[in-house]
């Protein structure tokens, strides 16, 4: 007999330790035929589950007791050499209210048995040629038959191919669809999804609303290796009833047999201790060093301190001024801790007074220098008085930053963050009554923990804190007048942003800062007068929490640049050269004609700014020179847009903007009004 609901302790397998979990059997789980609390579903053929419940699945759940995970039996999942895609396995569980509105975590263990198993794919980049309208596609992966392959590439037009193709026949590293396009061969991005994903159903008996976990997809490695699954969700306010279904998600006719034991769901386990991070490379900004200094320092995070090691090269012709470099990221020394006093030393190469002293001065974001044997070592001196020009020093330094813990929580699962964020894309045309009627987009592209209704348009804030909304591409119908957008808090209106919702081609976007919002609380958008908006498949919302996700080191080491163009590009039809640098605290970007930003390290980046210049032209965002699939933004009547996107780049990575169509960008001095600049920071 199947049981609906359980609580506490594991599935399958033996548990050792006493771990608590929302899984039980009421045992180990060492019989499965009256104890199994596991139910069979087919929903629709999607990657993920509608509600996970219903129907007689083809793929089988079987007890194995041979050469098991842990304990005397464990979970077989049986799938045969046909596309199972919708079907799973599902089991319903209930929170306590200590944990509503706080983040879960999913353990199991899973070993591939025998067969052929497809892993996600997220982007990777491959080659294609064009012949007599037909392209193909070779990648270094092998493909199965009835992958499902997006392929997004740039076809030399206004616009970007973002297909998906069912491959046919044999195996193989190259497949081939119809294609009219004026480039012959060049790159293209290709995605796919894997076999099988766990998934969260939240109210499964109420209404049902898919959650995809952080790490949703079951990576699996070769045969007979055990692997660990780790994956988060977000629980809702006051809904304590959910259901966890592992999922066939790809659409391939893979034959295989996967085993899983220990299953678990509970709390994330919490270490504490000091953050200490890689060591990685800057480059500071140098004053009254001499004419070109240079350096080749790294510095990390220890705790509260921050440490830098390398070498500093002074340039020719020192002045005699005091001279000072600057910190990483303009972190502020701890004016708690530290007055004026020595933090380092520079070791110098020559046989007398082969020392000087580094000064750090609490609320500064640079360095001195002091001389190491002659007057006060603790007052800075200039730079002639302490080194000769050219002379290589060899730098060491220790001291604590304002604002650094030397204690923190450190997740069990370091580097699969939490970040609230989304995106919900497409709207319909409706009349829209002032101050009534939400903004209402269809969608979901993304919803990390399953907080935007498509019915409402509502936003049910998961975490207290500050959040960023930007809206982009809602016009009316009703004349050239303008209108304006509100923040809707419950049934309270907090704010109106001028930013208005015109009779125009495509609407800039309206960027909004939601400051001090609490778990629970109900965010909307209306505009204030009413009006009849147009359909518009490029509307688009966001949301992001700010500083969210449980990666602190990621908030400590922040990526940011600010440039502008100085100058006008006429007939641009290659990247915009926004080729004045404001700050770059990585030196990340490359200026001139093949303008990029290159990431310095994986994480998730937020690019705003302005493009001023000819009107009614599109701009689109470019990823190792691969179009994005993402539509970027549209110049209005004015002749000007602004930038306002998320995107997510791996080390090394690079992204630009260019026109769809020849152009003119207007450049000038950053404090005129007809100015293009940009500004790209990593979030997360």
């Amino acid at each position: 007999m199947a049981l609906s609901k359980i609580n506490r302790n594991f599935i399958e397998g033996e548990v050792g330790g006493g771990s608590l979990s929302y899984l039980t059997t009421g045992s180990t789980g060492e019989r499965l035929g009256d104890l199994i609390p596991w139910s069979g579903y087919v929903d629709s053929a999607s990657n993920n589950p509608v509600d996970g419940q219903g129907g007689s699945p083809s793929i089988t759940l079987t007890r194995n007791t041979t050469n098991t995970l842990s304990g005397s039996g464990d979970l077989l999942i049986t799938k045969d050499a046909v596309n199972r895609q919708g079907e799973g396995y599902s089991i319903e569980f209930d929170i306590e209210n200590r944990h509503l509105a706080t983040v879960l975590q999913i353990e199991a263990d899973a070993v591939l048995r025998s067969g052929t198993y497809t892993n996600l794919l997220s982007r990777a980049i491959a080659t294609y040629s064009v012949t007599s309208n037909v392209c193909t596609v070779t990648f270094s992966n092998t493909f199965t038959t009835g992958t499902k392959v997006t392929v997004v590439f740039n076809t030399g037009g206004a616009t970007s191919l973002s297909n998906i193709f069912t491959l046919s026949g044999a195996t193989s590293t190259t497949f081939t669809f119809p294609l009219t396009t004026a480039n012959t061969s060049g790159n293209c991005e290709i995605s796919y999804v894997g076999d099988l994903r766990v998934s969260i159903i939240q109210d499964p008996s109420g209404t049902p609303v898919l959650i995809e976990p952080v790490g949703t997809d079951i990576q699996l490695a070769t045969t007979g290796l055990a692997v660990k699954i780790l994956a988060t969700f977000q629980t809702h306010i006051s809904i304590k009833n959910y259901r966890l279904c592992i999922h066939s998600s790809g659409s391939t006719s893979n034959a295989f047999t996967v085993s899983f034991n220990n299953f678990r769901i509970w709390e994330q386990e919490k270490n504490y201790g000091a953050i200490i991070t890689d060591w990685q490379s800057y480059t500071p900004t140098f004053i009254n060093l001499g004419t070109s200094p240079s350096s080749d320092l790294y510095w990390r995070k220890v705790g509260a301190n921050l440490e830098i090691k390398g070498r500093l090269t002074l340039g020719s012709s020192l002045p005699n001024s005091a001279g000072s470099f600057t910190t990483p990221n303009g972190v502020a020394i701890d004016s708690r801790l530290i007055t004026t006093q020595q933090v380092g030393f520079a070791v110098r190469g020559i046989g007398t007074a082969n020392q000087a002293n580094i000064l750090g001065t609490g609320g500064n974001s640079f360095f001195e220098f002091s001389s190491d044997g002659s007057g006060n070592a603790l007052s800075n001196k200039s730079t002639t008085s302490v080194f000769n020009n050219s002379e290589v020093t060899s730098i060491s330094l220790t001291v604590p930053i304002q604002g650094w813990g030397s204690n923190i929580a450190l997740s069990s699962d370091a580097g699969s963050g939490r970040p609230v964020s989304g995106l919900a894309t497409g709207h319909t045309g409706v009349s829209l009554t002032a101050d009534v009627t939400n903004i209402i987009f269809n969608t979901i592209v993304k919803d990390s923990h399953g907080i935007y209704n498509t019915s409402t348009g509502n936003i049910i804030i998961p975490e207290s804190g500050d959040y960023n909304f930007v809206i982009q591409g809602i016009r009316h119908t009703t004349g050239a007048s303008y209108v304006n957008v509100s923040l809707w808090v419950g049934s309270t209106k907090i704010r109106t942003y001028s930013t208005t919702v015109a009779n125009e081609n495509i609407q800039a976007p309206i960027i909004i800062k939601a400051t001090d919002l609490k778990a629970g609380e109900v965010v909307s958008f209306r505009i204030d007068a009413t009006r009849t908006s147009a359909t518009a498949t490029l509307a688009s919302i966001s949301w992001e929490k700010s500083g969210s996700g449980s990666q602190i080191l990621a908030r400590d080491e922040v990526v940011a640049c600010s440039y502008y163009s100085s100058a006008n590009q006429t007939s641009l039809t290659t990247q915009i050269n926004f080729g004045v640098r404001i700050y770059d605290t990585h030196g990340a970007v490359t200026t001139g004609a093949g303008w990029r930003f290159t990431s310095p390290k994986s994480s998730i980046y937020k690019l705003s700014g302005k493009i001023q210049g000819t009107n009614s032209i599109g701009f689109h965002l470019f990823k190792n020179n691969i179009k994005d699939i993402h539509f970027l933004t549209y110049t209005n009547s004015s002749g000007f847009c602004y930038i306002s996107v998320d995107i997510k780049l791996n080390k090394d990575e690079f992204i630009d903007i260019r026109p769809n169509s020849s152009t003119t960008v207007t450049g000038g001095l950053i404090s005129t009004t007809d100015n293009s600049y940009i500004t790209i920071s990593s979030i997360g």
